[in-house]
């Protein structure tokens, strides 16, 4: 897990820890000021994050321990980056250029896909099994999504009972698929079909600010702006986190998933009923269940690791 701290960290964490235990992800020479958006690609070892104070998309090598800038703006507030890890491209919204964009992960072809009938764009995601972009509004509040192909597909989801929609997360392993949004102004966790019906709501957090969200088998987890602290929830038992406090300033986005991508072909083999493999940074290899299963963990990658029901 990694996450940033706009106070001018970013952190990471083993996601098997009970409790998590988080200490610095880069090394004290990179060049963090004010870290907002995150996203991880196993497949090259690269961490990008977006840095509201110095206007910018940074990257960093854990393969070769080097910092770069990526993209520049001139008034740049990206409050939500994601890769697109088999097409090799990064999608990110921006709140000052009032845009979407996109950029292949060799720097060429940066091309702007939205800039009209938006306000504030935060959190994007992309679900490259049904090739569909998805973003929230907390201007609009709306939840809008395209095809990648035919960008004028592009359609408001869900546009009632929003205040301030940031973060948003997408399991399309889920039984017909789903998506999960925190809505800072309604102070709601909530969840829809990838297309915007059967919503419901999973938790009410009382006075407090949720921000970015991400999913990881069972388990939603959540930064909150107004204690400082990473939540979670189990979808299925209901049971609500008390809350990880790291002394954070203000954290932010989150990644979850594998350090490295080694071994995924063998790993995913270990997996059942519909089961997928990931890496901790221990490279321990998790079984990421659909909703309705258990994760299962093996001690090495050669163990099995099956998604059992409860």
């Amino acid at each position: 897990m990694f996450v940033t701290d706009q106070s001018g960290g970013i952190f990471s964490s083993n996601i098997t820890n009970t409790p998590l235990q988080f200490t610095e992800a880069l090394p004290s020479t990179a060049q963090l000021t004010t870290p907002v958006a995150l996203d991880y690609n196993p497949n090259t070892l690269m961490l990008y994050w977006s840095d509201t104070s110095l206007s910018s998309i940074e990257w960093y090598s854990f393969a070769t321990n080097q910092q770069g800038r990526f993209v520049s703006f001139e008034a740049g507030h990206v409050n939500g980056l994601v890769i697109d890890k088999i097409g090799n491209k990064l999608y990110w919204t921006s709140l000052q250029e009032v845009r979407i964009e996109v950029i292949n992960l060799d720097g060429t072809n940066r091309t702007i896909l939205f800039d009209t009938s938006l306000d504030k764009p935060s959190g994007i995601e992309i679900d490259t099994t049904n090739g569909y972009l998805y973003w929230t509004d907390w201007g609009t509040d709306m939840i809008e999504r395209a095809q990648l192909d035919d960008l004028s597909t592009r359609t408001a989801i869900v546009t009632t009972g929003l205040q301030s929609p940031t973060g948003l997360a997408l399991s399309v392993s889920d039984s017909g698929g789903k998506m999960y949004w925190c809505d800072g102004g309604t102070d709601l966790i909530e969840a829809a079909n990838l297309d915007g019906t059967n919503r419901t709501t999973l938790v009410t957090v009382i006075r407090t600010h949720p921000f970015n969200i991400k999913i990881y088998g069972n388990y939603l987890y959540w930064t909150d702006w107004a204690d400082a602290k990473i939540y979670w929830y189990e979808r299925m038992t209901g049971t609500l986190s008390s809350g990880v406090d790291n002394q954070f300033g203000q954290p932010g986005a989150l990644y979850i998933g594998p350090f490295t991508a080694d071994n995924q072909d063998d790993c995913d083999a270990k997996c059942f009923n519909g089961g997928t493999c990931v890496f901790t940074t221990d490279d321990i290899s998790v079984c990421e269940c659909p909703y309705g299963y258990m994760d299962q963990t093996c001690s090495t990658v050669v163990g099995y690791c099956p998604c059992a029901l409860p």
